[in-house]
């Protein structure tokens, strides 16, 4: 039940609200914390409401062990209060206090009314035991923060995201229709041609939710939130909530959305999608299904909640929208003691745990000197830092064997997704980017290293030695398991090394290892070059430029939302998946804003017609990915032959050593492809061009924790098992 909290100090006769005529401010006080209707219409109405305010939210988070009550206080423009849960802190009698999404006030949240909160809370913090309590208002960065400061608040790091997009859906259908990118629309109507369809399934759509659910979390990497049913039935009691699934046409779940509601807003709580669902779009069409008929109802604001990770902020950009930023969790110490004694716990805690044991880096970058106990001379680890060290990028992608993805960029890029990057410097000099992954329940951390370490000129051997200097600072850091994918050409005696340290063959990470090469040695001119080129190619180069089309460099990046559209589209034909939710569109603009990336775009009378994505790095030039407009290859043969050779001038005019134009190969096909076979036609184009086949080391794994392992493999079997029983009952029941 709501305990009243009830400030009636400052409150004027007069004032009152809309819901029950003029009452007095005691009585709104007295109802806003003992009567759930009358809360709920005040969130609701308020501008900074939110659902977690809602009494719905509240309902849902007793299935996690907190209790609720309310705050509410007169402020100068009016009523301010917040939701808190509270939670008790063991050992002893104290709890913690978390205003979700709070506080809400009738007006603005100015500083008088955060002095008459926060007067509050520290009032009745001795009633309640509170230790301490969390608030993450949604409101936007600037003067609240020094107002929050001065009150003695505090910034934490983010709980809730602190980013979102909202949709006007107050416009008309074709107008939202229009604000999608051309690939988001692109993607809505497969869905739709590929048979997917879209129900509001309510209640009985939650078991397809929950299956859907866990698979994207597994899949993705994330902790799956087992309240989820909670959530949905306490604000489907309220009449708030909407379970929206998308079924292919044998009726299988594909992807879905669970909506709230809060005020004339609707929040996308909730959402996930089968690896089948997201290759037919079927996420996609769910989206836009849920702004369609959100507007439908009446809703005027569509609410993605998130664009924290990188990747799901390019995915629901494309969906329309403006992206709204608000200042995160802040929090007030009501009772140092009993705050300070907790905090010290909990460190002490990690510690018997296994936590991390950081110092202070050599280097001056903050982070862990890693000990080694290898040969004197081998080279061994001399720092890990959280920044990157002076020069990074000449050392880890300008070198012999650097890639962009051991760059600063790509460091930035998956920070912003939530990984933990790590710069690990060699006492050689050489370098290492290492992405730190956690896993929920999951013992230890997973250490990667994307194409790389650079050999920077350096023997097989050499690399080997270095990547077990590696695995030993891994170890010590706590990893359980090691991946190392460098820029290295086939190599027996990196083979060899490698299997000495235990080093096992693992999945690649790009679809295809082995690439075309055309090799740029001193002395090359463009003359020799294009009489390299085959004859067939030449003319097809020379008809493109005939019928006018143009290949530009795109400086700025404008068109890689275009270019994305043309990957998904060409990836869609050969049935590979390409999903902008993953980020790479992000990752692109990062690389080119960096210059460790160019974009070469075919154009046609203003017609995107094709294009070609170029990294810049290990002073050559490498194609990363590619695509043209299928539809247009009648009318404009050659598009792709003529963009190839504008990319080989480039490199030749760069003084690249070579320039390596992707690869051909697929999984399983580890040698050319014969007539015949797929990717034929591919590797016939690319070798026109004089470029040659090359063979690359394959990426490796090395065990550092294997009692963990073997945990994290039997852990993976019980959840298969349990995955395959689920799907056989839910098909059975239907």
């Amino acid at each position: 039940m709501t305990t009243s909290t009830i400030d009636t100090a400052r409150a004027p006769d007069d004032a009152g609200l809309e819901t029950a005529g003029t009452v007095s401010a005691r009585d709104d006080l007295t109802r806003l914390v003992a009567d759930d209707a009358a809360w709920d219409a005040f969130v609701a109405a308020a501008p900074n409401g939110s659902y977690p305010q809602l009494s719905a939210w509240a309902e849902a988070s007793l299935a996690k062990g907190w209790r609720s009550t309310r705050v509410v206080t007169e402020g100068p423009t009016g009523l301010v209060g917040a939701q808190l849960l509270l939670h008790r802190m063991s050992p002893g009698p104290f709890q913690r206090a978390y205003a979700t999404r709070g506080p809400v006030a009738a007006a603005t949240l100015d500083r008088p009314s955060l002095a008459a909160f926060t007067g509050r809370l520290q009032r009745d913090a001795a009633r309640y035991r509170l230790s301490h309590v969390v608030i993450d208002p949604e409101v936007a960065p600037g003067e609240v923060e020094t107002w929050l400061s001065e009150l003695g608040w505090r910034r934490l790091p983010a709980i809730q995201i602190d980013r979102t997009r909202i949709v006007d859906l107050t416009r008309p259908e074709e107008d939202l229709w229009s604000d999608l990118r051309s690939s988001a629309r692109w993607s809505v109507n497969k869905a739709r041609r590929s048979g997917f369809g879209v129900a509001d399934e309510g209640e009985a759509g939650l078991d397809a939710f929950g299956e859907l659910y866990l698979e994207t979390a597994r899949r993705v990497g994330f902790e799956a939130n087992a309240a989820f049913r909670e959530t949905f039935r306490a604000f489907e009691r309220h009449g708030l909530a909407h379970l929206l699934v998308a079924r292919d046409g044998d009726g299988t779940p594909a992807a879905t959305l669970m909506l709230l509601d809060c005020g004339d807003r609707v929040i996308e709580r909730y959402g996930a999608s089968s690896r089948a669902g997201a290759q037919g779009r079927a996420n996609y069409l769910v989206k836009w299904e849920s702004m369609r008929r959100s507007r439908d109802r009446g809703m005027r604001w569509y609410d993605m909640w998130g664009t924290d990770h990188e990747g799901v902020a390019e995915f629901k950009a494309s969906f329309g929208g403006v992206e709204r930023q608000y200042i995160g969790a802040w929090e007030l110490v009501t009772n140092r003691l009993v705050h300070d004694g907790f905090a010290g716990l909990s460190r002490l805690r990690q510690v018997r745990l296994g936590g991390s044991r950081d110092t202070t880096s050599t280097t001056g970058g903050g982070g862990t000197h890693a000990a080694t106990s290898r040969a004197a001379g081998a080279p061994r680890v001399v720092s890990i830092d959280t920044a990157p060290p002076v020069d990074w990028d000449a050392r880890s992608v300008a070198v012999p064997g650097g890639h962009v993805m051991q760059g600063t960029a790509w460091a930035d890029h998956r920070r912003a997704q939530g990984a933990d990057p790590r710069f690990v410097t060699f006492s050689d000099g050489r370098t290492a980017l290492v992405v730190l992954r956690r896993q929920a329940l999951a013992p230890g951390v997973v250490a990667t290293v994307r194409r790389g370490p650079a050999h920077g000129g350096g023997t097989g051997p050499e690399l080997a030695a270095h990547i077990g200097a590696l695995a030993d600072a891994m170890r010590d850091l706590g990893a359980r398991e090691l991946f190392v994918d460098p820029e290295l050409d086939h190599d027996p005696a990196y083979e060899t090394a490698m299997d000495a340290l235990g080093a096992l063959p693992a999945d690649e990470y790009q679809p295809s290892i082995h690439v075309m090469r055309l090799a740029l040695p001193a002395g090359t001119t463009e003359e020799g070059l294009w009489s390299g080129v085959a004859k067939t190619t030449r003319q097809r180069v020379r008809g493109a430029e005939k019928v006018g089309t143009v290949v530009r460099r795109d400086t700025t990046g404008e068109l890689l939302d275009a270019f994305g559209g043309l990957l998904v589209e060409r990836a869609d034909d050969l049935g590979i998946a390409m999903r902008p939710e993953l980020g790479y569109l992000a990752a692109w603009r990062r690389l080119i804003a960096a210059g460790q990336a160019r974009l070469l775009v075919a154009e046609h009378e203003g017609v995107l017609a094709g294009g070609l994505l170029i990294f810049l790095q290990g002073g050559m030039h490498a194609t990363a990915y590619s695509a043209d407009r299928a539809s247009l290859r009648r009318e404009l043969p050659g598009t792709m032959h003529l963009v190839r050779w504008t990319a080989i001038r480039d490199a030749l005019t760069d003084g690249a050593t070579a320039i390596e134009l992707g690869g051909v190969d697929l999984a399983g096909h580890r040698e050319p492809p014969g007539p015949g076979e797929p990717n034929h036609g591919l590797y016939v184009h690319k070798a026109s061009f004089g470029a040659t086949w090359v063979v690359r080391t394959p990426a490796r794994r090395l065990v550092l924790r294997p009692m963990a392992v073997r945990y994290m493999e039997a852990r993976a079997g019980l959840l298969g098992t349990a995955r395959r029983v689920t799907g056989a009952l839910s098909r059975g029941a239907r």
